[in-house]
């Protein structure tokens, strides 16, 4: 790339009155200037990696912890002929053995606590009401027909919808902006058919209503917002009314 740039250069700054030694020291430069970046690249993946076994690490010692304290929990198990505490005794086989329901839930947890594993796929939408749509009646989609990001293809701004492409956790934004109008705003966020959220506004006057909320979704499953109760309903458009949400972990 660097070479090309070079020749690119080279035709270019002749007709200036650059001599070949002059084009030659700042291809060196450029030269330079890519080994340093590689050079910070590498040491930014070597600190990352550094900050996984870490993480792995202080994974391994919570566990631990939460292991030894449900151990102690059945003391007549561990605890010697001389009444002391046995060092010796495998804690998580002794868990394993009495509480198997227990340990399950240990697992599980610690999964989880791996914030820094990746999903499957990144999936991460914000929309924005941008086009002049006219007003919504009762019961139909506001649209946030504005894409901002759409990471994952998840988001449909022809109808307002998002379709989960991957199974997890997902957090969620709604904002709307409601002008100077007769009727209030009742407006409902919709996961799979039921109503998991609700967004309200005062009437004859200019204001903005939001809800955040974090749900587990399913690969194939709806999240969208509806207009309920009132016709002809308007939301301010121009970057004001927002509809966003992204992956939190995959399940």
């Amino acid at each position: 790339m660097f070479l090309l740039i070079a020749v690119c250069a080279f035709c270019i700054n002749i007709s200036h009155g650059i001599n070949e030694a002059e084009l030659l020291k700042r291809f060196e430069d450029m030269e330079n200037r890519e080994m340093d970046l590689r050079r910070q690249l590498q040491t930014q993946a070597e600190e990352m990696e550094s900050m996984r076994a870490t993480v792995a690490d202080q994974q391994q010692k919570i566990t631990k912890l939460e292991l030894a304290c449900l151990a102690k929990d059945f003391q007549t198990s561990i605890i010697d002929d001389r009444g002391q505490y046995d060092p010796t005794v495998d804690e998580s086989n002794l868990v394993k053995q009495v509480l198997p329901d227990e340990m399950a839930n240990i697992e599980h947890r610690s999964q989880k606590r791996l914030v820094f594993s990746q999903p499957e796929m990144p999936v991460a939408f914000s929309a924005f009401k941008n086009a002049d749509l006219g007003s919504v009646n009762a019961n139909q989609n506001i649209v946030f027909d504005s894409i901002l990001i759409n990471e994952g293809n998840g988001y449909h701004s022809n109808h307002g919808l998002f379709i989960a492409p991957q199974s997890g956790i997902y957090f969620f934004t709604i904002t709307l902006l409601h002008p100077n109008q007769p009727n209030p705003v009742h407006a409902e966020v919709i996961h799979n058919g039921n109503v998991i959220a609700r967004l309200h506004s005062e009437s004859k006057q200019y204001e903005q209503t939001s809800q955040s909320l974090i749900v587990n979704v399913n690969t194939g499953e709806e999240i969208f917002v509806v207009n309920r109760d009132y016709n002809n309903e308007v939301y301010i458009t121009g970057l004001y009314s927002s509809f966003s949400g992204f992956l939190i972990w995959a399940s």
